[in-house]
Order: C-alpha cells, then sequence, then structure tokens
C-alpha cells in the first residue's frame, strides 16, 4: 500500500509499505480522508514531545471497513466508519471507571503508532463508529476534532447564560466556539492573531471577536463584555505562556479555566490569582466514547457546519505539499485535508 510517512523532521516521503493484517480483535479501515492536526504539523517541525519519526502520521480520519479480525463482532465489511484513535491499556483504574482517555498507557493512532495518511490503517474494532449514510466521508473525518471540543466544553460544566472567551482561532478554537453556542453559551468571544480566523470565528457562532495582535485583551473584555471578567476560558493555543497569563487576568471571580492547547514545555502561571479569585483550572485531554456519538450526531443534523474550516484538500501523493501548504498560509489555512480515496 501507498503511504506518506515523517521520516525526519520536515521531510516526508512517499512509500510503498506492507498492507497490515488484522488480529483477532482488530479491523483494517480503507481510508477516504485524514485531516491534519496542529499536533501533526508540530510533529513535522519536529517540536512535539510525544510524536518522533519515523512514523505515518493522520488521527482524523473516515472511511470504510476492509478486512475484519475472526473475533470481531458488530463491525462488518463495507461499513462506513470513523475511528476514535486511543489505544488504552484497559487495566488502570481511568480505564476500569471509564475515564480512558487519562489512561496511564494512552497512545493515539497516528502519534504513536502508524495512522491515517495511508492507503490502509489497523484499529481495534471496538473503536470503530458507523458513520450515517447522509454525512459525506470528508465531513465525517471532522468528527475527532469535534469530539475533541465536545469533550472539552463538557469539561468547563454547565455554560447556560455564560460569558465565554476562547482564546485561539484554529480549528479547535473554532470548534470550541460552535459547541459552546450549542451547548448554551450567552455570549462567545473568540481571539486570534489572524483576521481572517476571526472572520470564520463568527461564522462559526462567535458573537464578538478579538484581534489580540492589535488590542489589548484585558482592555476589551472589561469594556466591551463585562467589568468582572468572564465566567469561562477555553486556552486552545498551547505552548504559549502569555495565553494562560491572559486566562488568568480575564475572568471573573469564581470562574473557570479549561486548558485545551497542549503545552510542550512548562510555563508559569500566576497561582496567586488563581487563589485569590478562586479560579477552577482544568486540563481537557482528548475524548471518550459518549463524546464521539455526540460529535456524530452534531455534524448528522448539520448543528456544525465544518464547510468554512475545510480550507483545502490534497492527495495522499501531495502530502508534503499540504505541510508546506501550511507553513506559507498561516493566516488562512484551518483545517487542510488528504483525500487517500473517492
Amino acid at each position: 500500500m501507498k503511504c506518506a510517512k515523517l521520516v525526519a523532521p520536515r521531510k516526508i516521503v512517499i512509500e510503498e509499505a506492507p498492507k497490515p493484517t488484522p488480529g483477532p480483535h482488530e479491523v483494517i479501515i480503507e481510508v477516504r480522508y485524514c485531516g491534519i492536526c496542529g499536533s501533526d504539523i508540530h510533529a513535522y517541525h519536529g517540536r512535539h514531545p510525544f510524536i518522533h519519526p519515523p512514523i505515518v502520521l493522520g488521527h482524523e480520519f473516515s472511511g470504510v471497513v476492509h478486512e475484519v479480525g475472526e473475533s470481531v463482532e458488530y463491525v462488518f465489511r463495507g461499513q462506513r466508519a470513523v475511528v476514535e484513535p486511543l489505544l488504552t491499556c484497559g487495566r488502570c483504574l481511568n480505564c476500569r471507571l471509564g475515564d480512558y482517555n487519562r489512561c496511564k498507557e494512552l497512545k493515539v493512532i497516528g502519534c504513536q503508532t502508524d495512522g491515517a495518511f495511508a492507503e490502509f490503517v489497523k484499529v481495534p474494532a471496538h473503536r470503530v463508529f458507523e458513520i450515517p449514510d447522509d454525512l459525506d466521508f470528508l465531513t465525517a473525518a471532522f468528527t475527532e476534532p469535534v469530539a475533541v471540543a465536545v469533550h472539552a466544553v463538557k469539561r468547563a460544566g454547565p455554560l447556560a447564560g455564560n460569558k465565554v472567551l476562547v482564546l485561539g482561532s484554529g480549528t479547535i478554537g473554532l470548534l470550541v466556539a460552535a459547541v459552546s453556542k450549542i451547548y448554551g453559551a450567552a455570549e462567545v468571544i473568540s481571539t486570534d492573531i489572524y483576521d481572517y480566523k476571526l472572520d470564520v470565528a463568527l461564522r462559526m457562532g462567535a458573537d464578538q471577536v478579538v484581534n489580540v495582535r492589535r488590542e489589548s485583551l484585558e482592555e476589551y473584555i472589561f469594556k466591551h463584555v463585562d467589568p468582572e471578567g468572564v465566567d469561562v476560558v477555553f486556552e486552545c493555543v498551547g505552548g504559549v505562556k502569555e495565553t494562560l497569563e491572559q486566562a488568568v487576568k480575564v475572568t471573573r471571580r469564581g470562574a473557570r479555566v479549561v486548558v485545551v492547547g497542549v503545552f510542550g514545555k512548562p510555563v508559569e502561571v500566576n497561582v496567586g490569582l488563581v487563589q485569590d479569585k478562586e479560579l477552577e483550572v482544568k486540563g481537557s485531554a482528548v475524548y471518550i466514547f459518549k463524546d464521539f456519538l455526540d460529535a456524530i450526531e452534531l455534524l448528522r443534523r448539520r448543528r456544525i457546519d465544518v464547510r468554512p474550516l475545510a480550507t483545502k484538500v490534497f492527495s495522499l501523493d501531495q502530502v508534503p505539499d499540504a505541510f508546506k501548504y501550511i507553513d506559507e498560509h498561516r493566516d488562512t489555512a484551518i483545517k487542510v485535508l488528504i483525500k487517500v480515496k473517492d
């Protein structure tokens, strides 16, 4: 089979590899579409703490079940599918509690094992979700990032009547803004340094946007949103200490901060403000089964329109070009996808 392998930072090669064969409880997915995630981009630049070459990237994918293992039940050849790409031990306390996204041995397909920038990918059968016939493969490939947003919003607790600030308008930040509105937020404010992405944020449901390259976020929030600050902040940038500093400063007392972005290095936080304002600071890591189901339902019912996010589509042979395109269009590239097969 053909695959695109990251063999060194900034070096992806198209090569032939043996088609995977399923174990007793595994299935082979023939990939249709796969999105390029922010973690893929960090790995491409050699800056991801947990992804190292050589590896086939890609964990946001849709496809068709091509082959099933001998002990697989309820998943059938020809089934249209998306995959929750988590590999867990099933034995630790969190796995047994159902919080397997916190598994102490957690691995992700396309991050620690070969992923879906390939014609075929091997996955555990119990992580396969059937997608409705009226959901096209490109839209279905957004299930994974939508599930990330759903999980993050749930981590924040009830949002009804709340003023919500979303730091960062990449794919996840835009989806968090959309899901926050669906889950009852009274007002959503999105930030970024690029006007194009802020325009997309408005299309995705944000009520107000702030270009933090031109405006002071603190001044804007206290003047135009609420003099006491916002109720909830989602940090969707990652790796930048300034965003966490902003999150702590612009919240009202008793507010909640959910850290969604991935931080590869330690950053400082003003714990004095966290204590004094009685802030709740939570992490949000990927998703669990119910989040994936909810994501599929939101897409099926067209509650979320992902079309504004789909920037450009490349073929499997063009994966190296796709990553170069993202680097050259940071102001406008939101979600670039790989079309593996029609």
